[in-house]
């Protein structure tokens, strides 16, 4: 009999094991947008369109193509706010630059509450967020409003661990947006890797952001691990490429004119990441954009 009952107890325990491993493997279908929503300053400057109009543009735009990770560039909290607001199911997470700090640029007095973020929005329904945080682009990253390599502003990454509600896999998400000069853009992007491996231990990580730099630099390269300083080297795939999409016509930054020129916003995966598309979406309505840069999509499964 106890042989019977141990029999029982194996062949049970072996099936939940089976279940088990095919529920972690089960491909999960994700999609991620980058998109630089430009500030709202309160002031208009010339060629710019104001947030009170470009607003609904943005709302329908996402409403139409429907991500379920957003991560958004030059983003004021209340910017956010009006986007989750569309989306019941959406959370939002991530500090502004100006984070605690009383002096802010006075160049720039309407970035009081925080100012300019890098903000991630999800679906809570499809992720759990298990751990976020943001960092600075200093040689102290974790002291808010730094900045050490000549930027004019302070610039921040803001990352969340999250786990698949339906398969339990982990990833990391990774949102930034750089600033131009050197040595700053070097700086900035040893210290990215240096925090990648931190934060991610070995997970899938996507990188995405607003880089204000070409696909050809070498900070991309370093990033993709086919140049730079090989123990900061990364093992990312930029999705456009792994596509084989061309760089001609694909730029992203327009200044609201329609035409962008080089392709400075990137949705960039590791290798645990199936890329099955990636667009840049032009939605607009009578001339009118919902920002400065065009967002960029990308179909993945993990």
């Amino acid at each position: 009999m106890s042989i019977l009952k141990n029999a029982s107890l194996s062949s049970t325990l072996s099936l939940l094991l089976i279940l088990s491993g095919c529920h972690s493997m089960r491909k999960t279908d994700m999609k991620v947008m980058t998109f630089n929503i430009l500030y709202n300053s309160h002031r208009v400057f010339s060629g710019e369109t104001s947030w009170e109009v470009r607003r609904p543009l943005l709302i329908t735009c996402l409403q139409t193509h429907v991500p379920d990770l957003l991560g958004t560039q030059e983003s004021f909290a209340f910017q956010t706010d009006a986007i989750q607001s569309a989306f019941p199911n959406w959370r939002v997470f991530g500090k502004g630059r100006y984070h605690q700090v009383l002096a802010v640029s006075p160049r720039r007095p309407y970035e009081d509450l925080g100012g300019e973020s890098c903000r991630v929005l999800y679906d809570q329904k499809k992720y759990e967020l298990l751990d976020h945080g943001t960092f600075w682009h200093s040689d102290f990253p974790d002291s808010a409003g730094s900045r050490t390599w000549g930027n004019e502003l302070p610039r921040v990454l803001t990352w969340g661990k999250f786990r698949i509600k339906e398969s339990g896999k982990r990833f990391v998400v990774m949102n930034t947006h750089f600033h131009w000069d050197q040595p700053y853009v070097q700086n900035t992007a040893h210290l990215i890797m240096r925090k990648w491996r931190e934060i991610s231990r070995g997970l899938p990580t996507i990188l995405m952001g607003d880089f204000n730099l070409a696909p050809e630099s070498p900070e991309h390269e370093l990033f993709c691990g086919r140049s730079g300083p090989k123990e900061l080297a990364g093992r990312f795939r930029d999705c456009w490429q792994v596509l084989n999409k061309p760089e001609e016509g694909a730029g992203t930054g327009h200044a609201f004119t329609g035409k962008g020129v080089t392709r400075i916003d990137w949705i960039l995966v590791t290798d645990e990441f199936t890329v099955k598309s990636i667009d840049i979406l032009y939605d607009h309505a009578n001339g009118i954009y919902p920002s400065d840069h065009f967002p960029v999509l990308a179909q993945l499964t993990l």
